[in-house]
């Protein structure tokens, strides 16, 4: 995985660490405002931090079904998580929130992990389960036989912190035939 982020006034960006893990091993990537020691982020100034990775599909795929295990809390409505699947010619950068519905994969209606969720929101560990088979509208038109992008993002404003942010575990891509 890739992580894109990192400025000098808001240092919340995605880690692969201990901190926190769902079931079934010692590690996850999550959103850090303290190099990995804790799974929580700096509310006081607006941040955006991207994860990706690349794959291949093969020709004989019919669709794809991408599973992970998420836990995030932020400030409802306006510190969320949110999955993307990209192509390969576009690289998300530090600072920018992708607000386009049509990439966005899974979470609610707004293409948001933990949109609706309030301080004090159950903590538990989710298991999200999304196709990508073209027919959604989301995402670029699947095309076996090509290389895309699963990008994982967090954005946060400048008020509310309620950690911790964005945490996931247990990423699983399936390719059906």
């Amino acid at each position: 995985m890739a992580n894109e982020g990192g400025t000098s006034t808001n240092k919340s960006d995605w880690v692969v660490g201990t901190a926190v893990s769902s079931s079934g091993g010692t590690q996850s990537a999550y959103i850090s405002d303290n190099n990995g020691v804790n799974a929580q982020y700096y509310g006081s100034s607006q941040r955006d931090s991207h994860i990706y990775f690349d794959f291949d599909i093969p020709s004989v795929a019919t669709s794809l079904t991408l599973e992970f295990d998420w836990r995030g809390n932020g400030e409802g409505r306006f510190d969320n998580g949110y999955v993307n699947y990209w192509n390969t010619s576009s690289t998300p950068l530090a600072g920018t929130e992708y607000t386009s519905i049509t990439d966005r994969i899974g979470g609610d209606s707004n293409g948001r992990f933990n949109d609706l969720y309030q301080p004090g929101a159950d903590l538990s560990w989710f298991r999200e389960t999304i196709t990508i088979d073209g027919t959604t509208g989301n995402g670029p038109l699947f095309t076996p036989g090509t290389t895309q992008r699963i990008v994982f993002s967090w954005t946060n404003d400048s008020s509310v912190e309620n950690n911790p942010g964005m945490c996931i575990d247990n990423i699983r891509l399936i390719y059906n035939v």
